[in-house]
């Protein structure tokens, strides 16, 4: 099985990235490159194990479920709490 990790660098304040991110279903607000997103089955998208589905502005579509999601931040300085994990459950795929 591939399994790939990303990691970026992003010159804004943690609190203000945070808030786009934590968003599983926010990709269109941030992600120039995302047309529409939905959670499917009218989940709400901070539900561990919930399926967004996205379509691409090229026409491609995505499939992404939330694996890892942390409920509360007791501590909002410690960058330890946030992170997000999903996993595709489809390639890119042209829209018909």
């Amino acid at each position: 099985m591939v399994k790939v990790y990303t990691s970026s660098v992003i010159d804004a304040p943690a609190d203000k990235v945070w808030g786009h991110v934590r968003d599983f279903n926010g990709l269109p607000r941030w992600v120039p490159a995302v047309a529409d997103s939905r959670i499917e089955n009218g989940l709400p998208a901070d539900r561990v194990g919930c399926i967004r589905n996205f379509n691409l502005r090229d026409g491609g579509n995505l499939r992404e479920q939330l694996l890892a999601l942390p409920v509360e931040i007791d501590r909002p300085d410690d960058d330890r709490h946030r992170a997000i994990a999903s996993r595709s459950s489809a390639s890119p795929r042209r829209r018909r």
